[in-house]
């Protein structure tokens, strides 16, 4: 969710005695919109980070490593000059509002005395940091914003900085009983609409869940007038919201309107929940747009073999007249004596008909009855090798389509921009796609550990992130004795399990089957059909593209796709 006033509160509130005091050592700019802290404070070093990148703006203390720019922008070498080496002396927010103001007492060159302020304003696309004199004249600003933007507010260096207009709303610092059944008007169920415009410095998931309690409780009013009491009281707890498993969203009391799917998870710190929300969010930005170009190459390259493979097996079909054309020619032969040159047509009984029906026979004027014959055998021949061709390029085709969506299938269940990368590397190297020109590591490319999980039986799971890992799964590193499991008729990841003994077969089997259903292009839906077997009953045809296997003598157990575990895998 955008930090909303009441969640950027219980931040501040936390920053306060952690930042005030502290100075300013360092300032580097990770990227266009984010700015980090260097700070020190009584034999410690601390890291602020600034973030004004849309609806993903914030300040908190951070632990996450960063690498700076090669160059260091504008904005960053101003407040060098400005706040280098200044104290934090306050940091304060408006009444109501997604802003933060850090009172800092700062010198210049000749060591005079020139206090700034270093203001964030977290307001969604709006999102800025602006450096400002106490007297509110703008030093300097990382987005700059003129008339045509902003109406009411100029944002320029020299300009004056004035706050946002008030928001004509109640305050749940401050709303009483009396507010509240005011706008509530006894009803039972109150609409997150209705409290969005009403209520200042609430986001929409917060105002979801007062609805929600609201209709739980049967009496609107007394929902919201409990959640004001958690405000005044500063009764806030770091909460990630977690659903279906994956980070969904960041707030400061649980949430209940997802009902089964969702879970709480709370954190020590405020700073601590900001950084593994973005933390893990940034990944699966990466991610996405790291497999998104793959993936795109791969569906192009996967619609071109289609295409092909329609039009060859057209061709295909056009061959099976062949024999027509080898009958002709025969026919021609037999009934040489009739022909003249510069004839157009022949016409003549077929002999190989129950009825001997006449057929038409066209013929080429300007060529000898013997040279028509032999056009029509040539035409035949040709037909016949097109034939023996055509089937062998329709095989490949359907093969490496066939092979282009078991990697698709890899890219949808990557975790990480590795596994793209290893990817890559595969199709490279089965010539699908061309090298793209890379710099030579001088410390070569490293190998990675397999995916490796160890259930609490002791058995464990190994699961291949791509094709070339499935093979060397299958067939490297198993042993003949393991179980070797696969999605049914869908394309996903070679699944082994090496068992500790019958025991815990059962549990354990269930246990992959749930991964090689999760880790397959079914991973998203309901109970997922699984074969396995022994790997000694898995074989791969010498021809084959990689991971595509061939099994026997196996069994079918239906699982729900679950990864092994939450955690990292071993």
């Amino acid at each position: 969710m955008p930090c909303d006033a009441i969640f950027l509160t219980a931040v501040i509130n936390e920053l306060r005695p952690a930042v005030v005091g502290a100075r300013i050592n360092k300032i580097t700019q990770p990227d266009r919109d984010r700015l980090v802290l260097s700070l020190r404070k009584n034999n410690e070093n601390l890291k602020l980070l600034i973030s004004a990148t849309g609806n993903a703006g914030r300040i908190h203390l951070s632990k996450v490593q960063f690498t700076n720019m090669e160059t260091a922008p504008i904005f960053s070498m101003v407040l060098r000059k400005h706040i280098m080496g200044s104290d934090i002396v306050a940091i304060n927010q408006p009444d109501n509002e997604r802003i933060a103001i850090i009172e800092l007492a700062a010198t210049d060159d000749l060591g005079i005395k020139t206090d700034k302020r270093l203001i964030v304003e977290m307001l969604g696309n709006a999102t800025n940091i602006i450096l400002t004199e106490t007297d509110g004249t703008i030093v300097d600003c990382l987005k700059k914003v003129g008339y045509a933007a902003d109406s009411k507010r100029r944002i320029l260096p020299g300009s004056k900085y004035y706050l946002p207009d008030a928001l004509n709303k109640l305050s749940l610092f401050s709303a009483d009983a009396k507010a509240i059944n005011a706008f509530t008007e006894g009803k039972t169920y109150i609409n997150s609409n209705a409290v969005l415009k009403t209520f200042a410095g609430i986001s929409p998931l917060i105002a979801r869940e007062i609805e929600h309690q609201a209709e739980k409780q049967g009496d609107a009013a007394q929902a919201i007038l409990k959640f004001s009491n958690i405000v005044k009281n500063n009764e806030f707890t770091p909460n990630l919201l977690l659903v279906d498993g994956k980070p969904f969203d960041f707030t400061y009391i649980p949430i209940e309107q997802y009902g089964n799917i969702g879970n709480n998870v709370k954190y020590d710190s405020w700073s601590n929940l900001l950084d593994k929300f973005y933390e893990e969010r940034d990944k699966q930005e990466i991610l996405k747009k790291v497999s998104a170009g793959i993936k795109k190459r791969v569906t192009t390259i996967k619609d071109r073999e289609k295409r092909k493979l329609a039009i060859r097996k057209q061709e295909l079909i056009n061959t099976k007249d062949a024999n027509k054309l080898r009958l002709k020619g025969e026919l021609i032969n037999a009934n040489i004596w009739k022909i003249r040159k510069g004839d157009k047509y022949l016409i003549c009984d077929n002999y190989y008909s129950e009825d001997c029906q006449q057929v038409k026979i066209d013929l080429k004027d300007d060529l000898s009855p013997g040279q028509n014959a032999q056009r029509y055998f040539k035409e035949y021949k040709k037909k016949c090798t097109a034939e023996a061709y055509l089937t062998i390029l329709i095989n490949e085709s359907s093969d490496k389509i066939e092979y282009l969506s078991g990697v698709l299938s890899c890219i949808d269940v990557a975790k990480n921009p590795e596994d793209i990368a290893e990817i890559s590397k595969e199709l490279e190297e089965q010539g699908i796609i061309s090298a793209l020109k890379k710099k030579k590591s001088k410390s070569g490319s490293k190998k990675r550990e397999l995916q490796r999980y160890v259930l609490k039986s002791g058995a464990e799971i190994f699961i291949g992130r791509n094709n070339i890992e499935n093979e060397l799964l299958t067939f490297k590193t198993a042993n003949k004795s393991d179980i070797w499991l696969h999605s049914q008729g869908i394309h996903g990841s070679h699944v082994i399990l090496r068992n500790t003994g019958e025991e815990n077969f059962d549990s354990d089997l269930l246990v992959a089957a749930g991964a090689a259903a999760y880790y397959s292009a079914a991973g998203q839906s309901g109970k997922v059909s699984v074969d396995y077997t022994e790997v000694r009953n898995v074989k791969k045809h010498p021809c084959a593209l990689p991971g595509m296997v061939i099994y026997k003598n196996y069994k079918t157990i239906t699982a729900f796709p679950k990864s092994p575990f939450d955690e990292q895998p071993q």
